[in-house]
């Protein structure tokens, strides 16, 4: 298992976590100085993760989207990165090569207004789908190089969240900033369903909207499950109503990502202190909160394999951790990567080990021929 990071610098990580040793039980009790323990506590150093880095520190390139594709009739492997700058790109992980970039032309804005960013990024065989926080949606054609734009969506302004149904490419879901819940399909100009307030609270007064986060639940199109800057869990049915079916509140602190776990009846959700928690989507309890995380989570990923069903995160800590999805739900994994963390991507293939960087110091020691000392050594003579 391989782990795709990006950060506020710009840099993209390939992290391969090292597998645990084997703990040995002694044949015999032997007893034991704790001078002797402490040494060889020191000696036994636990296994190092495997970091590779592509790109070079530059904040205007920061990473602020990231996904793992297989683009084309070859199935080849790339990881899709959306940057601050505009740049979209195809990159090779084996050596972090850029294959294909386009550019997103950011619209010019005032002063006061914020800045355009990408909050949505989705990649088939042969389409990428990016939306800004502007509503800009676009479909690029990978396989054009002239007017690779084949289609075109604009969702409104103050967009948080954009998602794109993972059979149904042209099916997506936006939200944001006093932007309720609307889906569309990118071939009508309209949204096929549009979402409805919940009731007043209970001084009759309404009730903000700020979608953070949104997910699409099962195969069909219907049911999507969204965040919000109000620490709510919403859940949509768009074939029974327009107001969610489920509407719970998480904890106190705004909702940052969420992603739905394997056995489709959980979501990991993050909020802005480092929370992470699991919430049965069925009754809205909160199952589980994982422990051992500082720093606000920008970014959850799962991975979906029976064998690895791991939980990964990334705070501002700069930290990557690893947890158990279900059983112990415990940390198997912290790894230090310097800068501050905005994604993380699982990739469950197995496609060889990666090799560290020391390696080629290693081979190069090895190959060098062996030197014998000049100096005789002194005998020394029995008094």
């Amino acid at each position: 298992m391989k782990l795709y990071t990006g950060d506020e610098t710009g840099l993209l990580k390939v992290v391969t976590p090292a597998q645990p040793k084997e703990v040995k039980k002694p044949k015999k009790a032997k007893v034991v100085d704790d001078e002797d323990e402490e040494v060889k506590k020191k000696d036994e150093k636990e296994p190092k993760a495997t970091i590779l880095t592509y790109g070079k520190v530059n904040r205007d390139e920061a990473i602020q989207q990231l996904l793992v594709t297989k683009v084309g009739e070859e199935k080849l492997k790339m990881i899709v990165a959306a940057r601050k700058s505009g740049k979209i790109q195809y990159i090779l992980p084996s050596d972090g090569s850029v294959r294909k970039e386009f550019i997103e032309e950011f619209p010019t804005v005032a002063k006061k207004e914020p800045e355009c960013v990408f909050v949505g990024l989705h990649s088939t065989a042969d389409t990428v789908i990016t939306c800004t926080n502007y509503g800009s949606i676009k479909y690029r054609s990978i396989l054009k190089e002239a007017d690779p734009i084949v289609a075109t969506l604009d969702a409104g302004k103050d967009i948080c969240s954009m998602a794109v149904h993972p059979q149904h490419s042209n099916i997506l879901a936006t939200g944001g900033k006093e932007r309720d819940l609307n889906i569309w399909d990118i071939n009508q100009a309209e949204p096929i369903f549009k979402a409805k307030n919940v009731k007043n609270d209970f001084l009759d007064l309404r009730v903000p909207v700020w979608i953070t986060a949104t997910q699409f639940l099962n195969e069909d199109t219907h049911k999507v499950v969204v965040g919000t800057k109000y620490h709510q869990i919403r859940l949509y049915d768009a074939k029974s109503a327009r107001r969610p079916v489920l509407n719970v509140e998480i904890g106190e602190h705004p909702i940052v990502s969420l992603t739905l776990a394997p056995n489709q009846t959980e979501i990991i959700c993050s909020d802005s202190i480092g929370n992470l928690s699991a919430v049965d989507i069925r009754t809205g309890k909160l199952i589980h909160t994982y422990k051992g995380i500082v720093g606000a989570i920008q970014d959850v990923d799962i991975s979906s394999e029976s064998a690895h069903q791991v939980c990964a995160s990334v705070s501002l800590d700069r930290f990557l951790r690893i947890h158990e999805i279900s059983g112990s739900r415990k940390l198997l994994h912290k790894i230090y990567l310097k800068q501050k963390l905005t994604r993380v991507v699982i990739d469950e293939e197995e496609d060889g080990e990666a090799q560290p960087e020391e390696d080629e110091d290693e081979e190069l020691w090895k190959n060098m021929r062996k030197v014998s000392s000049t100096k005789k050594r002194k005998q020394k003579i029995a008094a």
